[in-house]
């Protein structure tokens, strides 16, 4: 299914090289974006974020886990939160398979954080978000 509404770039954060593969198959099926990149590591994903966000007309989404060994979602989004605080807009899903109540309401109610899913992610909770966003505008 491809929609008229993309984003340029999809950036997949997780430690789980399965469940990496398993998502972008998912984003690639829906056809919600024009690139989609893997990072096992947060700190490089991090790093790319920066990299792309110096062009204001980009549109990301974010997924990202929460237990990671380098550093956990929650340390990247404290991280994160100074690129938005600088104007910068990017979707975030948390996509994780803690079911931690603390988690979860931690998640729920991070401003960055535009959902919380449990894993794996599912074709029409992609879609369903993609539709609800009120940020994406339709393609050129």
């Amino acid at each position: 299914m491809k929609n008229d509404l993309t984003y340029d770039l999809v950036l997949l954060v997780d430690d789980d090289s399965v469940i990496n593969l398993v998502h972008h198959h998912i984003i690639k099926r829906t056809g919600i974006a024009k690139e989609i990149k893997i990072f096992l590591n947060p700190l490089e994903a991090l790093l790319e974020l920066r990299r792309k966000l110096v062009d204001n007309d980009i549109k990301i989404l974010i997924l990202l886990d929460i237990n990671m060994p380098e550093m956990d979602g929650f340390e990247f989004l404290d991280k994160a939160n100074t690129l938005a605080k600088e104007g910068k807009v990017f979707d975030l899903l948390m996509i994780t398979s803690s079911i931690d109540y603390e988690d979860m309401a931690k998640g729920n109610s991070h401003p960055l954080i535009n959902q919380y899913i449990t894993k794996p992610l599912k074709y029409n909770e992609i879609i369903n978000f993609v539709h609800s966003s009120s940020r994406l505008t339709p393609a050129p």
